[in-house]
């Protein structure tokens, strides 16, 4: 599943800053600085450099801590544990979300402790406990007011309809989903539009129809192009090229996987890498290249060596 991440807090702009009090000067300041780094950790996240994406987002907690911005706080944590999600580090990014929660309990801000609840119900979603998952996700779309069209929402209706996939209900999750898409239409999202199509694209391959599948993978892939999501593009073509796959039409498939596997290698993304030159060797053998499956099996031969 592409991996998605909470935004900075909205700032307060300031004018004439030099009349200010000392003190209420050097907050703005400091806040200014947590924004600044939490921009450029969820600048990473997105480029899928998670470690580089953890240090901003510990930079933009100390700034927070420093002035005891409590919903600055709140929000570092769940950026660092959704970081540790996606690392597959679930006990790491559990502890943050939970420390995220206690301090969302103490404020008793619903939204806070609903985004919270949120991101644990996806650990329950990683960790295959899926009707863990979905009541974790159910009682945070509870604190959540009717028609409050915001990212988290959409984030809660799309887990629910990726966690409604994993148990088989397709009717349920395609339900969920679309719910999440109508939501970032209003809000013009293109990289979370993007997340949403690429997903009811897999929940019609999962049911076996081909049509929708593609047509709504295609969707994905228009709208991470105009987000300029380079990981989200690669991770298109994957799709693409796996569908293709299961239903016999190999070669389109061989050239969706060549795509993928380009862009990641830009990336510098190993780990999909080898997954993507290991599909490429059994496609190309599947089309008799073998030219081409020797030269990938040569390439990832020579990444094994320099691990």
């Amino acid at each position: 599943m592409k991996n998605i991440f909470l935004f900075a807090a909205a700032l307060f702009l300031v004018s004439g800053c030099s009349s200010l009090p000392e003190d209420e000067e050097g907050s703005v300041k400091t806040r200014n600085k947590s924004a600044e780094f939490t921009k450029s950790g969820n600048l990473f996240y997105e480029r899928g450099q998670y470690d580089k994406a953890v240090h901003f987002f510990n930079l933009a907690l100390n700034e927070n801590i420093s002035i005891d911005n409590i919903p600055g706080i709140i929000k570092s944590h769940n950026s660092i544990g959704r970081v540790f999600i996606v690392k597959k580090d679930y006990k790491t990014a559990l502890r943050n979300f939970t420390e995220a929660l206690r301090i969302s309990n103490q404020i008793n801000d619903s939204q806070l402790i609903s985004q919270t609840e949120s991101n644990i119900g996806e650990i329950f979603l990683r960790e295959g406990k899926f009707k863990k998952a979905l009541a974790k996700f159910k009682k945070a779309l509870s604190r959540i007011e009717n028609n409050n069209y915001n990212r988290y929402t959409s984030l809660l209706y799309h887990n629910m309809g990726i966690a409604y996939k994993k148990t088989g209900d397709y009717d349920k999750s395609l339900k969920h989903l679309n719910m999440a898409l109508e939501i970032n239409m209003i809000l013009k999202k293109a990289r979370y539009i993007a997340d949403n199509y690429y997903a009811i694209g897999t929940v019609y391959s999962k049911k076996g129809d081909y049509e929708h599948a593609v047509k709504n993978i295609n969707s994905a892939l228009e709208y991470d192009k105009k987000a300029e999501n380079s990981y989200g593009i690669a991770k298109d073509y994957y799709a693409l090229g796996r569908i293709n796959k299961k239903f016999g039409n190999h070669n389109p498939a061989y050239e969706y996987y060549k795509k993928s596997y380009m862009i990641y290698r830009t990336l510098q993304i190993e780990s999909e890498e080898r997954k993507l030159l290991r599909y490429l060797i059994e496609t190309a053998l599947t089309i008799n290249n073998k030219k081409e499956a020797e030269y990938y099996m040569a390439v990832l031969l020579q990444m094994e060596k320099n691990e």
